[in-house]
């Protein structure tokens, strides 16, 4: 559907702007707020009995002040083991002050009920955490936690044990902002990606990159480290010269560990390990067309990846990026998934860089595809005008208006999404910003066809009259999902965050679980196409001469289709043809040397894109 674009100046009391989804010329650039210093900030007092009064089926298992769940990418925060216990952790404070007693709080259940919320870092102040739970129960955190500088604490709870143990991960100056995976095959290897310490947090450059990735491994839950301080290849100092605040993600499964990396200004890559972490292939997702950045020159329109013809470019300087909030997925064949929100950013040359907050859309990409994406979520026109109605303020969350995504994956290899979502309908007047809420999108068929939106508020979670006045973000479901979804979520009654971003005062961040049926959360049976699909297989993807190229056009097309090696070289190509019907190729690499290609086929409803490997 086509949203026409209609915008007015408002003044105080006005009603909301009409945003346009699909054109977005006028959707102003703001200057990105920075980062702040690990220790944070926080004011403003809190209160959570209408919330509580509120719920129905949702149920309250903590509480917070301290509301920005990350910078970047959250990480997976819930699990479910095979006894059916629960476990959910979250950014947690109770000090309205500072966040002086900022850590990680932790609850669980027996499947039925849920104990009370806990603090993990003891007399330590941490921040930021990232949690990691194996089939037997054992428990690890990571925060960053200032002892003598910013150290990476991983805190471990063995499902035999009921207190915390605190021990340092060892690395070169300090890291902040860590990710763990658990793999192996009783979750004892541990997985860890975090960032190297800043200037401004007492570290320096590293290897000439400010903040720098650095990967380590455990195979002992966490009590040595035989992998330490390593330079994921490629994500390094000849393509960046900094990596944004939690703007990377981990995950694992049996031999197969990968982790993303979705800067603002940079190139989205996921690197994969088949062999647990000893070595690792660069995947390319979203190429940024200025590596390396430093704000020194006014780049120009030439410079950007955006095409000036599609409606969605709010303008001519605007650079396709993410918003550095991503999630990943394992398959059961073990390809890797991830989804991200969309951003547009642009720069003066004079060191001011700004974000378009009105930017649409989550994308996914699938490892099997090479560089295709597909946009999967777009914001919802829920009064059917055919047009978005959103206030001219807005939260600052810098998320796209689709984003904060969390990924799982069931044991019959259907995906599911959730992600949070600036609501048309319902704004909060207190700050003239519209609320956020949360949704779920399934796919049976591996990523290629996506449900229509379920939205976690609704009537029969929540009480009706209050479902247009609560704020859903930072949901949180389990990377391997049973029987039904486990789903967490910050929500309160003000749109907008208290410690980073608008710092409102607190008015009570609840941590609130849901639990859904997977078979039956939304309209599962409405399956729409929210990208290109096109129905087409390349196979073998490992071969030794010839593979075969099948597709099947829903309509009559043109198609041709190129063999490209890992230097971008087009090695063969099809002479275009008119297909009405199936299509089968046989495509001969006998006289290609040996190694990765990629197998691009190109159509008038777009381009899909398979990985081969010539042995």
């Amino acid at each position: 559907m086509k949203i026409r674009l209609l915008i007015a100046f408002l003044t105080v009391g006005a009603l909301p702007v009409l945003i346009n989804a699909q054109n977005l010329t006028r959707n102003t650039a703001v200057r990105i707020q920075p980062t702040p210093h690990p220790a944070g900030v926080l004011s403003g007092t809190t209160n959570t009995d209408d919330q509580a009064s509120a719920r129905t089926s949702q149920v309250e298992i903590g509480t917070t002040t301290y509301d920005i769940a990350s910078y970047g990418s959250t990480g997976h925060r819930i699990y479910r083991d095979a006894d059916n216990n629960i476990y959910a952790a979250w950014h947690f404070s109770t000090d309205a002050a500072g966040g002086d007693d900022r850590g990680t709080a932790v609850n669980t259940s027996d499947g039925t009920e849920w104990g009370d919320q806990e603090r993990v870092e003891g007399e330590l102040r941490g921040g930021f955490p990232a949690y990691a739970v194996n089939e037997a129960g054992d428990e690890f955190v990571t925060s960053h936690i200032n002892v003598t500088g910013f150290k990476m604490g991983l805190h471990t709870r063995l499902s035999d044990e009921t207190e915390w143990t605190t021990t340092e991960i060892p690395s070169a100056q300090g890291m902040v902002w860590g990710k763990i995976a658990v793999s192996g095959d009783n979750g004892e290897i541990l997985h860890v990606v975090g960032l190297t310490l800043a200037a401004d947090f007492g570290g320096a450059e590293y290897e000439g990159l400010v903040q720098h990735p650095l990967y380590y491994r455990s195979a002992d839950k966490g009590q040595t480290w035989e992998v330490q301080d390593f330079i994921l290849p490629g994500v390094d100092s000849t393509k960046y010269l900094t990596m944004d605040a939690e703007a990377y993600t981990i995950e694992a499964k049996g031999d197969v560990v990968a982790i993303g990396f979705f800067p603002a200004w940079g190139d989205a890559v996921v690197l994969k390990s088949t062999d647990g972490g000893d070595t690792w292939e660069n995947n390319m997702v979203l190429n940024h067309p200025l590596d390396k950045y430093d704000d020194s020159f006014a780049y120009t329109a030439e410079d950007t990846n955006t095409d000036p013809d599609d409606a969605d470019v709010p303008d001519s300087l605007a650079i396709l990026s993410s918003d550095s909030h991503a999630s990943l997925i394992i398959d059961n064949d073990d390809i890797v998934h991830a989804v991200f929100g969309k951003m547009y950013y642009s720069a003066d040359g004079a060191g001011g860089r700004f974000y378009f907050p009105f930017t649409d859309g989550l994308f996914h990409w699938k490892e099997s595809e090479g560089v295709t994406l597909q946009e999967i979520a777009r914001a919802q026109d829920f009064n059917t005008d055919d047009t978005l109605s959103y206030s001219t303020d807005f939260a600052v969350y810098q998320r796209s208006l689709t984003g904060m995504p969390s990924m799982g994956i069931d044991a019959d290899g259907h995906l599911f999404t959730a992600y949070s979502e600036m609501h048309e309908l319902y704004l909060d007047e207190q700050d003239n910003q519209n609320f956020r809420h949360v949704f779920i999108i399934k796919s049976e068929d591996n990523g290629d066809t996506w449900t229509e939106p379920f939205a976690v508020i609704n009537g029969d979670t929540f009480e009706e009259s209050f479902v247009p006045v609560v704020e859903g973000v930072f949901p949180q479901i389990p990377h391997r999902i049973g029987e039904n979804i486990d789903l967490i979520y910050e929500q309160d009654f003000r749109a907008g965050l208290a410690s980073w971003g608008d710092e409102d005062a607190p008015d009570g961040t609840a941590i609130v679980y849901v639990n859904l049926d997977k078979d039956d959360f939304g309209v599962v049976s409405t399956v729409i196409n929210r990208g290109v699909n096109l129905r087409a297989s390349v196979t073998p993807n490992l071969t030794t001469g010839a593979i075969t190229l099948e597709f099947f056009p829903v309509e009559t097309t043109d198609i041709t289709y190129e063999v490209i090696n890992t230097a971008g070289e087009i090695m063969l190509y099809g002479e275009a043809e008119r297909i009405t019907d199936y299509l089968n190729r046989e495509i001969d690499l006998s006289n290609l040397t040996a190694g990765m290609y990629w197998v691009r086929l190109q159509t008038d409803k777009g381009t899909k894109t398979f990985k081969v490997v010539k042995q």
